[in-house]
């Protein structure tokens, strides 16, 4: 796969785990809540509207986009 054919979430998805900011709005690491009710918490829908806001950056950044940019070196 070329550089410029793999997201950046991907990448970070693969090396560091999910991108959620907590377990219970990953999709795909999900663990529930341990003391609340999931269906009506308002912080875990912030949550994950922060993991969308998120996703929607780095699924569509490019990997070829930080090598341009010199953020990250192409490994040999």
């Amino acid at each position: 796969m070329r550089a410029n054919e793999i997201p950046v979430g991907q990448v970070i998805r693969a090396t560091d785990g999910p991108t959620a900011p907590c377990l219970s709005a990953s999709m795909t690491a999900y663990r529930p809540c341990d003391n609340r009710d999931e269906e009506v918490c308002a912080v875990r829908r912030r949550k994950i509207e922060a993991r969308n806001a998120s996703a929607s950056v780095l699924d569509t950044w490019p990997l070829a986009d930080m090598l341009a940019r010199g953020d990250v070196k192409e490994a040999a």
